[in-house]
């Protein structure tokens, strides 16, 4: 198992069990959003029906395209079945993992009702995350990978990605259809205890 797994209540997602440094460096590439469109007074772009022009339905496209590169170069690199010690190590993994990234099972940061949450643990990408998981799920580990996949494509891609762009990413990295790794998610909401 990767050392940058977290079961002390006040341990830091930097440091592994006995203060053996951290998880890893901060890497070597920065982060770009996309383009926003041009001010008031230039030429609007092509809209489609849904109101989004055709520039950020290119946009969407390849970025969708890029998180299922990503996700199935991991999936090669790691094997086909995805387990607790396999998420582990992709967290400790820049070509998989962009910033840094520690796991940690506790409660605290969690809304009621939520699973596990990527947190930023400084103000810049770089300063790396922690993705919390509820310690329902901490002796289970044949589902980890189903909570930490989820929150990977925001780790990597920041704010340009909502939940589609996650359910596509952790259903690629996993080999399910995104349908049912939907419903898997939902029903490991649901087993949270109230």
């Amino acid at each position: 198992m990767s050392n940058n797994v977290l079961n002390k209540p006040n341990a830091s997602p930097w440091q592994p069990p006995g203060g053996a440094g951290p998880v890893h460096g901060p890497p070597n590439h920065s982060q770009a959003a996309p383009g926003a469109p041009g001010s008031d007074g230039d030429p609007k772009p092509p809209t489609r029906s849904r109101g989004k022009s055709l520039h950020e339905e290119k946009g969407r496209s390849s970025l969708r395209d890029h998180i299922v590169e990503k996700a199935m170069a991991a999936r090669l690199k790691y094997g086909l079945y995805i387990d607790a010690d396999a998420i582990t190590k992709m967290l400790d993994d820049p070509q998989v993992v962009r910033y840094p990234t520690g796991l940690r099972f506790d409660a605290e940061p969690l809304l009621p009702g939520e699973f596990a949450q990527a947190l930023p643990l400084g103000e810049q990408p770089c300063d790396g995350f922690c993705v919390f998981v509820h310690p329902w799920f901490e002796k289970q580990q044949e589902i980890w990978p189903l909570l930490v996949a989820y929150h990977l494509v925001r780790i990597n891609y920041g704010e340009i990605t909502g939940p589609e762009e996650a359910e596509l990413f952790g259903a690629t990295l996993l080999g399910l259809d995104p349908d049912i790794y939907y419903k898997a998610l939902c029903e490991l909401a649901d087993s949270l205890p109230a």
